[in-house]
């Protein structure tokens, strides 16, 4: 895979959204819809890395896990034993027992479901004071992380074809459940798997589409790839704006963000885009370097 910074460019700015969101939540406060920019981007990097080395004859489930694992464990490891050894010095004896089981979960691979069964909603008092919270994202990560590719197998070895229907079916399904359930059932939707999947499913779907094409896009779709760029950086920038209903956990808060998202990948994902201004924007030294930072 060749490396595109305009991709650096939108992993910087959901950085910077989601840490404004922590420090200064009145100035941002749909700033946690960063995360939401992480999850399809992932979603595309990844697909796109896994069809590539598929179409080579070199994919091997057992060494793309084991690269997931050491980009994340060392340093989730790092963070982990800071955090219940900082907590067992601020506070009283036993106070950090429930941050250390916590954080077992985490190592697991399984915070999001420690959150959802012991804590509650993200936005609810239990999980506010919390210092590992936050790992919830990561749960969701590394469970879609060991599912795709063995979904991508299969789909490979049976209807090759039908790929792309195949991952736009799935993510209407996991969008409908986000839609339908997110109301009557706060915390599950938010946190599980199953109502999360169709951000990182629209990252593959935008990877699985250029991968069936091979080729650079038609005239028209040249012609109107810097204005996809524009859309998709002012539903982004808005989205970190405003939030729906004034409710940071209305089930409508993520869509704009992974839509504008995905417009931004497919805009970056055609190759060489720093020919137009909203390629130069993301491309730019300074999102680029806290884009990798992150």
């Amino acid at each position: 895979m060749s490396h595109s910074p305009a991709l650096d460019g939108i992993r910087g700015i959901a950085i910077a959204a989601v840490l404004v969101f922590h420090v200064l939540p009145e100035h941002l406060p749909g700033g946690f819809a960063g995360v939401d920019v992480f999850f399809v981007l992932s979603g595309f990097l990844l697909t796109r890395r896994i069809l590539s080395e598929v179409r080579q004859g070199g994919f091997r489930i057992g060494s793309f896990v084991l690269r997931r694992a050491m980009r994340i464990l060392p340093n989730l490891t790092l963070m982990l034993i800071s955090v219940v050894l900082l907590w067992a010095w601020l506070f009283p004896p036993g106070a950090s027992q429930d941050v250390a089981r916590q954080g077992l979960w985490t190592l697991a691979g399984i915070p999001n479901l420690y959150l959802w069964t012991h804590l509650g909603t993200y936005w609810g008092p239990a999980a506010h004071w919390s210092p590992l919270t936050h790992a919830w994202s990561l749960g969701i990560g590394e469970q879609f992380y060991v599912l795709l590719p063995l979904f991508l197998l299969t789909v490979h070895r049976w209807c090759p074809q039908q790929r792309t229907s195949w991952i736009l079916g799935l993510g209407a399904t996991s969008l409908s459940i986000w839609v339908l359930c997110g109301t009557r059932y706060p915390a599950g939707t938010f946190y599980l798997l199953p109502s999360r999947a169709w951000e990182l499913l629209l990252g593959c779907l935008i990877a699985s589409h250029l991968d069936d094409r091979l080729t650079s896009a038609a005239p028209l779709v040249q012609r109107w790839s810097p204005v996809w760029g524009w859309i998709g950086l002012g539903l982004v920038l808005a989205s970190f704006s405003f939030h729906a209903e004034r409710q940071p956990g209305s089930p409508w808060n993520p869509i704009p963000a992974a839509l504008g998202c995905g417009l931004l990948v497919a805009h970056a994902g055609r190759g060489s885009v720093t020919v137009d201004r909203v390629g130069r924007f993301l491309s730019s030294r300074g999102l680029g370097t806290l884009g990798r930072l992150s």
